[in-house]
């Protein structure tokens, strides 16, 4: 017994390797101020005055100052050029001929890191807890496109908190980690290495036995997961995904009719064999770690035509489980 065992799992593995071949529909993360310091770029012109109730007031100051030093450090030759941004937020360089003009601070911008609004006190109704969003992770910075979204802004209630566009991103320290929900719509072609159809009840004439007939179908579910974002620096950064799928499938199977399987039928002596074709559907639950793949199923095979009828298990609940590497994913 043992050793069928370790024949059927080395079957499921082997099998399993294109089995959990996954597509995801409509992937978003859950987007919260507790798990990321998101910021976004703004632009504002160097000749603008600040408000004194402005709550950008000291960042402005800050950058303000140091590009007004860079001015006077070019002009005065101390500095050959800097960088800074023109009026249509396009980087320019600029050079003592530049710094040198009266008008300077009227054609400059400068840029500064805020909170996108939905992170501050404009938009606080509840629903912030909500939003959804897409990832990119590129060396030390977690860049993300929020979903749409409008929400009551509460410094004017007539107007409304919406999604700006902007580019959002986290700017992660060196060894920091962050741990993000996401949930998605998952489907899949699938194999089941192996099944296991249970005894019938009391009845001996049919006992239980294992099966590792052709079989394929299709998966699909609704997936929730958490991804582990660690940065690295120099050496690259670790993405672990872990993802978790309950859903149902259809396919296909095969099964060879015997004297064996197909007891009180007379149609079938020790010698004389027929395969058919067998409807198979059932529920599973997959987990996914990166590129390991755990799954087991529960199901029922049907047997297709007037022969399916003597199958000792046609309509009776199967188990089945897969174990698998899936060595094509990136």
């Amino acid at each position: 017994m043992k050793n069928s065992l370790a024949i059927l799992l080395l079957i499921s593995l082997f099998y399993s390797q294109s089995s959990f071949s996954q597509e995801s529909f409509k992937k978003r993360y859950n987007i919260k101020k507790v798990n990321l310091n998101l910021v976004k770029e703004s632009y504002y012109k160097l000749s603008q005055p600040i408000e004194p109730n402005d709550l950008l007031k000291e960042k402005k100051e800050i950058a303000i100052a140091a590009m007004r030093k860079k001015i006077e450090e070019v002009s005065n030759n101390y500095r050959n050029s800097f960088k800074a941004y023109d009026l249509e937020k396009k980087e320019v360089t600029i050079t003592e001929k530049e710094a040198k003009k009266p008008d300077i601070e009227h054609c400059l911008m400068y840029k500064i890191e805020e909170e996108p609004d939905f992170y501050n006190n404009k938009c606080t109704d509840g629903k912030t807890n909500k939003l959804k969003g897409n990832l990119l992770f590129d060396e030390e910075k977690l860049y993300v496109n929020m979903w749409n979204f409008k929400y009551k802004n509460n410094d004017n209630p007539e107007k409304q908190c919406k999604d700006d566009k902007k580019v959002l991103f986290h700017t992660f320290k060196d060894g920091e980690t962050k741990t993000l929900w996401s949930w998605q719509m998952t489907s899949t072609a699938l194999t089941i290495p192996f099944k296991y159809r249970p005894k019938d009840g009391d009845n001996d004439a049919i006992p239980s036995t294992f099966s590792t007939s052709f079989n394929a179908g299709l998966f699909a579910g609704y997936s929730m997961g958490w991804t582990k974002f660690h940065h690295r620096k120099k050496v690259g950064n670790k993405t672990i995904e872990n993802k978790v799928t309950l859903g149902a499938f259809l396919g296909a199977a095969s099964e060879e009719l015997s004297s064996k399987n197909t007891n009180g039928d007379n149609k079938f002596t020790d010698s004389q064999t027929e395969s058919i074709g067998l409807l198979s559907r059932g529920f599973g639950l997959l987990y996914s770690r990166n590129k390991i793949n755990v799954g087991v199923f529960m199901g029922w095979d049907k047997g297709i035509g007037t022969s399916g009828k003597a199958w000792n298990h046609d309509g009776h609940l199967w188990l089945g489980a897969g174990l698998g590497y899936d060595i094509f994913k990136l």
